[in-house]
């Protein structure tokens, strides 16, 4: 049975699969419009991607270019230390009583989403 996706998400579920997203490409600079695409099946809404990007941003867990494209703007790819904090709380979540305290539903992260 397909695992069910939900459309109300934790902050934490909702930044953990922006930053998946951006790992399994790593390498890849991604447009907004990309991103946004891949994390509406996930619930999260195009009208916060701007300020959640820009937020992880300036805490340097992306980084951010302008785009070849006039109309993408910016492109985005993961930065190392972004991967180091997605690896920490991706290992933290395996835990079912810090899931708990999370308010994490979501069975498993990994980059196969």
């Amino acid at each position: 049975m397909a695992e069910e996706k939900s459309f109300k998400q934790t902050p934490l579920e909702r930044n953990i699969t922006i930053l998946l997203y951006l790992k399994k490409h790593e390498g890849e600079w991604k447009n907004k419009n990309e991103i946004a695409t891949y994390s509406q099946g996930h619930g999260l809404h195009r009208k916060r991607l701007d300020e959640i990007l820009d937020a992880f941003e300036q805490r340097e867990l992306v980084i951010k270019q302008e785009a070849e494209n006039p109309q993408a703007r910016w492109e985005f790819k993961i930065s190392e230390r972004g991967k180091d904090v997605l690896q920490k709380y991706i290992s933290l979540l395996h835990d079912p009583d810090m899931k708990f305290f999370a308010g994490v539903k979501r069975d498993k992260f990994d980059e196969s989403d």
